[in-house]
């Protein structure tokens, strides 16, 4: 079997961290894999090697360009399998197929209960176009699930679900980082992911007002940056939040953290969230689609828009250990149900049953 991967780059986030480990299965599997990324950042300087996969050259200065509609186009016959994530990758190859002679099997990846484009009336038909070219629509939650059948119903049949994983020994027996500033007596907050509108990391900043002697790391980098970096400042916590930009060592700074904090406003599964859960972190999340369906019962859920609500959380954490200690067992064995090799199973079960039938 031949698999064609395309994402927009290999940057920091979820989806691409997925891909990565996906891609590594496959490859020892025995698939033959190649992956087209619509930008090359990501792989020359993020020191991203995968062994065994052909990467296709980026065939644009854009992932906007047109260029990339007319070469996925032409190398359609490659593959059997043609395997889509994120936007704008999802259009470009949607139009290829549309605008092709060929039918191959394409399935996308849908990575997060919501995006801007669902609040424009614009992408309502685009969207629909777009989704109607896959063969199959995997959601990694029922939250993303639900979130997709509520605004395009006919996409139904289409969707399935295979919930996100990671492999649990990245996470175990390692030695904890050194964040120069900390001491061992100082209870620290890490929060992953991209410095962007949706993942809602000024709620944090505003909470760590209240508190004391607490530090805030936040591992990741974004155009709003230098935004919660005045807020900081405004707030006159700057002293205690970190800033660490872009780490290739985040199961270090999770074996080092007192507490892990999710606060997005939307998410489609929580990848980071089960990566603490994995390394025994006591884990506060919204209290949304996606992030609830990960942590369940195994952490505390919060108002993303209220701040004291998540003071509270964070204070009912530090001044009960023996909550800590509850939520670190049960963390572990919630992320048990989530392992990388499970997912990568089911999306080959998928791979051989869509092939089957484009054969018949």
């Amino acid at each position: 079997m031949k698999v064609l991967h395309v994402i927009n780059n290999l940057e920091f986030g979820g989806a691409e961290n997925l891909l990565k480990e996906l891609i590594s299965i496959q490859v020892e599997e025995g698939i033959e894999v190649d992956l087209y990324l619509l930008e090359r950042s990501g792989m020359k300087d993020g020191g991203v090697t995968l062994p065994g996969v052909k990467l296709l050259e980026a065939q644009a200065s854009s992932r906007y360009s047109l260029t990339n509609l007319f070469f996925l186009r032409n190398i359609f016959h490659h593959y059997d399998i043609i395997h889509v994530h994120l936007f704008p990758s999802q259009f470009w190859v949607a139009s290829a197929k549309f605008v092709s002679k060929k039918n191959p099997v394409l399935i996308t990846t849908e990575h997060s209960t919501m995006n801007r484009r669902r609040n424009k009336k614009f992408f309502y038909l685009l969207d629909l176009f777009m989704y109607g070219q896959y063969n199959k629509i995997v959601c990694i939650s029922e939250g993303t699930a639900s979130g997709l059948i509520e605004r395009y119903k006919s996409l139904e049949k289409k969707i399935e679900i295979i919930h996100n994983g990671i492999r649990s020994a990245r996470f175990l027996e390692i030695d904890p980082v050194h964040i120069e500033g900390l001491t061992v007596k100082d209870p620290v907050i890490l929060t992953v992911g991209r410095l962007e509108k949706e993942k809602n990391h000024e709620v944090i900043i505003k909470a760590l007002k209240f508190t004391s002697n607490v530090h805030l790391l936040v591992a990741g980098d974004g155009k709003r940056k230098g935004e919660l970096e005045s807020l900081a400042i405004n707030s006159g916590v700057s002293s205690r939040v970190h800033f660490l930009g872009e780490r290739q060592d985040i199961p270090e700074l999770m074996k080092m953290a007192s507490i892990y904090i999710q606060p997005s406003k939307w998410e489609g599964f929580g990848l980071a969230v089960l990566e603490a859960m994995t390394s025994g972190l006591p884990v506060i999340a919204s209290d949304i689609p996606g992030l609830r369906e990960v942590v369940g019962s195994s952490g505390l859920l919060f108002d993303p828009e209220n701040v004291q609500d998540l003071v509270k959380k964070i204070e009912d954490l530090l001044n009960d250990p023996g909550l800590i200690k509850e939520l670190r067992l049960k963390s572990i064995e919630r992320s048990k149900e989530f392992s990388v090799e499970k997912t990568a199973e089911q999306y080959l079960k998928l791979y051989e049953k869509l092939s089957k039938k484009k054969l018949h």
